[in-house]
């Protein structure tokens, strides 16, 4: 799978063979960053599939996740939705906070670089991540994230909308799309 980001940077992500972690059957998915290569491991369970383990560039061994961070949780069907914790950077501190998802639609049409995909589950996803900086007052960032996964490929396109109610954080966005992938 290729991804295109914004309009300039390009994601390599390749999916592996099924083995065994800690005894747990998980994909290994590698993921060519700008940092250098990473891998994160995906395991499915009746819960959904997930993030079960990440390995950051350099690292000689994956890292497990004290929790799964789901990908897709079930039961995809529309109205039907989960939590997730995430967190932001705000000034050189990380900040936690909760995403909300949703899944909103099981029968998108969507057209990437990669082609044109039908039948596509739409999830919707917000949070808001914010902290009291004292004299600077209240910051808050407002973080919405619509993706695309398509039956049998996975995501095919993902748009993420950051924006704050401060002049120190401005307003991004960033979508990812497929370019190529492999059947």
């Amino acid at each position: 799978l290729v991804y295109q980001i914004d309009k300039s940077d390009k994601q390599n992500v390749e999916n592996f063979k099924a083995r065994e972690l800690n005894k747990v059957s998980v994909v290994p998915q590698k993921i060519e960053i700008a940092k250098g290569t990473a891998f994160r491991f995906i395991a499915v369970s009746k819960e959904g599939i997930y993030n079960y383990a990440y390995q950051a560039p350099g690292a000689t061994e994956p890292e497990i996740l004290a929790q799964p961070e789901y990908i897709l949780k079930n039961p995809l069907k529309p109205g039907k939705g989960w939590e997730a914790e995430a967190s932001i950077m705000l000034l050189l501190e990380r900040l936690p906070y909760t995403m909300s998802y949703l899944v909103e639609s099981k029968k998108e049409t969507v057209t990437v670089p990669a082609g044109t995909f039908e039948n596509c589950l739409l999830i919707k996803g917000s949070g808001l991540a914010q902290k009291d900086k004292g004299a600077l007052g209240v910051i808050k960032i407002s973080v919405s994230e619509d993706s695309w996964y398509a039956p049998g490929v996975g995501l095919v396109k993902s748009v993420r909308k950051e924006s704050g109610n401060h002049v120190l954080v401005g307003s991004s966005e960033k979508i990812i799309q497929l370019l190529s992938y492999k059947k």
